[in-house]
């Protein structure tokens, strides 16, 4: 078997691995209902987080395992100049294309509660969550397990942009998006 036939995820795999993310959101709600003084609210999402997310690297790490028999992940940061590049373009269309766009569209009344409850959160499993966690298991299951498989099947530009896309659908939060700049939030996608 060639490499371009040895890979895992396809792109309908890769929609599958969405859809796993967003049963593991719904499967593990029950933790959210824990009582508060249980946990704490800010341990209570964290674990939330970490089974839902976690799960959804799982599954999706052993059936690359299967299909590939890869078990690693190798993330290298390819040149500065191709790094200040894409920031460049990105804070481009964050300023010039999203940001106008967003600010036409309304939060509705339980994003604004959201949002503040989110921004008064400043314990430690707040910042395991958003500092740790969520950049480390996002980046295993876009880097590391969709775009890696992609790239040994397609073309680099539609991999890359196919998993861009599929990353902003399960992060699918446009205020996010024009407050992301101001306030340095990683998301946490469909589990918030």
């Amino acid at each position: 078997m060639t490499e371009k036939e040895n890979h895992y995820p396809s792109v309908g795999q890769s929609w599958g691995i969405i859809g796993i993310a967003i049963l593991s959101t719904i499967v593990f709600c029950w933790v959210l209902f824990l009582p508060g003084n249980l946990m704490g609210e800010e341990l209570t999402f964290l674990v939330y987080y970490v089974l839902t997310i976690g799960a959804t690297f799982g599954v999706a790490h052993l059936k690359r395992s299967k299909h590939t028999g890869l078990k690693n992940y190798n993330f290298s940061l390819g040149s500065w100049k191709t790094m200040a590049l894409v920031s460049i373009g990105v804070i481009a269309i964050q300023v010039g294309l999203v940001s106008p766009i967003v600010s036409q569209i309304p939060m509705p009344d339980f994003m604004k509660k959201m949002f503040l409850e989110l921004a008064n959160q400043k314990g430690i499993f707040s910042f395991i969550t958003i500092v740790i966690a969520a950049p480390i298991l996002e980046e295993l299951i876009f880097r590391g397990v969709i775009l890696d498989g992609l790239l040994r099947k397609h073309d680099p530009i539609k991999s890359i942009i196919f998993s861009s896309v599929l990353f902003g659908i399960i992060h699918f939060n446009p205020w996010e998006w024009k407050n992301c700049p101001r306030h340095c939030r990683h998301s946490i996608g469909p589990s918030r």
